[in-house]
């Protein structure tokens, strides 16, 4: 039996529990990892879907991955506000 990483399976879990990524963002229960990690996975998987192509971006998609990119930059914004001068 694998041994199980406790940060993976949180992040796992998050993934899988929110919807919005701005509630991802605004999670004091996740890790700044743990939150990047979650906002990335979406991030990849968008980019991966078929609806991605050059010629056809879907408005759903596009917007999703809009909202994701936006968490990701008030998350990262927030991470050097946060560090001491």
């Amino acid at each position: 039996m694998g041994v199980i990483d406790p940060q993976a399976a949180a992040t796992t879990q998050a993934r899988q529990r929110y919807i919005d990524p701005a509630d991802v963002v605004d999670d004091p229960g996740l890790s700044f990892q743990q939150k990047l990690a979650v906002l990335d996975h979406w991030q990849n998987e968008m980019l991966a879907l078929p609806e991605f192509d050059a010629e056809s971006l879907l408005g759903g998609a596009r917007s999703r991955l809009k909202e994701v990119l936006r968490a990701k930059q008030a998350l990262l914004g927030s991470a050097q506000h946060s560090r001491p001068a």
